[in-house]
């Protein structure tokens, strides 16, 4: 069974359920109101979750299994939004590279996205979209100016690589928008 594809619930590793805290706050936002953008995803969308567009970023933190289990996981999430908000538009995020040199993990990442991409290209209403504005320098490096950890973005870098996503949402609301109020309606009968 593959370990990607089964929700399962986070090590609560400080012993607050802050996760699970958070998890049933979103649900009670979620019922409370109809959003125009939901974000789903791991810390790499965690604070933009304030912002029908869906925007997915799971599976980095996935180190335990294959390139190919991930992208299981990540086609089950689509499911299951899919099964709650079938007509909504889906933006997929790749992964951002990692390491400040080449390595395994990163070498897994470029499978990742390469093997999404290829499945996701086939789904209505899903895009993959690659938001790496080129964190991986010309000699295999990545800078800590970015990737201050060699993983995690630094605010410079969040603001790079997050306003084409900005531009994305506001476009896909807009189009969202004009079929709206292009849409005939009958009068009632």
């Amino acid at each position: 069974m593959n370990s990607a594809a089964i929700p399962a619930l986070v090590e609560d590793c400080y012993g607050d359920d802050r996760w699970m805290c958070m998890h049933k706050r979103f649900l009670i936002e979620a019922k409370e109101r109809e959003p125009e953008v939901v974000l789903i995803g791991d810390f790499t969308v965690a604070m933009l979750s304030h912002t029908e567009v869906i925007i997915l970023s799971v599976g980095a933190n996935n180190y335990e299994n294959t390139a190919k289990e991930v992208v299981e996981g990540i086609h089950a999430c689509l499911t299951a939004i899919r099964s709650y908000h079938p007509k909504a538009q889906i933006v997929v995020l790749k992964l951002f590279p990692c390491g400040q040199h080449l390595n395994p993990v990163r070498e897994k990442i470029n499978q990742i996205n390469n093997l999404l991409e290829a499945q996701v290209k086939s789904l209505s209403n899903i895009q993959v979209v690659n938001l790496d504005p080129g964190f991986v320098q010309t000699d295999g490096t990545i800078n800590h100016h970015d990737l201050y950890d060699y993983q995690h973005l630094t605010r410079t870098a969040y603001m790079q690589a997050f306003r084409p996503l900005s531009d994305l949402i506001q476009q896909l609301i807009r189009e969202i928008t004009l079929a709206v109020v292009e849409t005939p309606t009958l009068p009632d009968e």
